[in-house]
C-alpha cells in the first residue's frame, strides 16, 4: 500500500520577517495547510504518513498528533541540517516500494471538484513541472527503485487525474490568491468528514459533539 512522506521542515523563501515556520503551519481558509494534505492522502487511500520535522517540529507534532482525527497513522522524523529530502526515503527503501507520495516544500493540493482517483499501479504523477523538486507520487515499482537507489526522481505528468491539482505556494501573492479563493467558496471542497476510531464512524468538522 502506498506510504507518504511529508517534509514539513521547510520555510517558505518568501516568508522573510518573524521567527522561522514550517510551511505545513502556514493557514490557507484559516486551516493549515498540511491538514490538506492529509485530507488528500485519506481520498488516495494512504493510511501511513510519515512527517520530517525541523522548523516549528513542536507546533507541527502538536497540531496533527497521531493521525488518528484523520483515521491514518502518523510517524515523526528528522533530517540533518543541509540533507537533501531523498535522503530521508533512501534509508529505508524497502519501505516505500509499494508505493510513494512525497512532497517536499510548499504547496498545495487543489481540488478540482472532480472526485479523488486512485493512482494507478505503474504510473507516476509530479506536482509541478516548473518546480519539480516539490515532490510526487508514484506506483512504479522500477521507477521507485532507480530513484530510492540514488537515481533521478520518478517523471509523469502533473497530478490533475487525482482530483487536485498542486499549486506551488512560492510567493505571498500566491498565498493571498489561493486564500481570496478558498474565502469565496472554494472552501466548500475541503467540507470532508472526520474520522473516529470506531470503525467506519465519522462526524463532519464543523459539528460539536456534546459531552452527553
Amino acid at each position: 500500500m502506498m506510504k507518504a512522506v511529508l517534509h514539513t521542515e521547510a520555510s517558505p523563501a518568501w516568508l522573510t520577517e518573524g521567527p522561522e515556520r514550517s510551511w505545513a503551519l502556514l493557514p490557507l481558509g484559516n486551516r493549515p495547510l498540511l491538514e490538506y494534505w492529509l485530507e488528500a492522502c485519506v481520498a488516495l487511500g494512504i493510511r501511513e504518513v510519515r512527517l520530517v520535522l525541523g522548523a516549528a517540529a513542536e507546533a507541527v507534532e502538536h497540531y496533527a498528533g497521531d493521525g488518528s482525527r484523520w483515521g491514518i497513522e502518523i510517524r515523526y522524523g528528522f533530517l540533518k541540517e543541509g540533507q537533501a529530502p531523498e535522503r530521508f526515503v533512501r534509508r529505508s527503501p524497502a519501505a516505500w516500494a509499494d508505493g510513494l507520495l512525497l512532497v517536499t516544500g510548499a504547496c498545495f493540493p487543489r481540488r478540482t471538484g472532480a472526485d479523488a482517483g486512485g493512482l494507478a499501479a505503474g504510473t507516476t504523477v509530479c506536482w509541478s513541472e516548473r518546480d519539480p523538486g516539490l515532490g510526487f507520487a508514484s506506483a512504479d515499482p522500477e521507477a521507485l527503485k532507480v530513484f530510492l537507489e540514488g537515481g533521478a526522481p520518478p517523471q509523469g505528468p502533473e497530478a490533475d487525474g487525482l482530483g487536485f491539482q498542486v499549486v506551488p505556494v512560492d510567493s505571498a501573492e500566491t498565498f493571498y490568491r489561493l486564500n481570496m479563493a478558498l474565502v469565496n467558496g472554494e472552501i466548500t471542497r475541503y467540507l470532508a468528514p472526520g474520522y473516529s476510531k470506531e470503525e467506519g464512524a465519522y462526524v463532519g468538522y464543523n459539528v460539536v459533539i456534546p459531552p452527553s
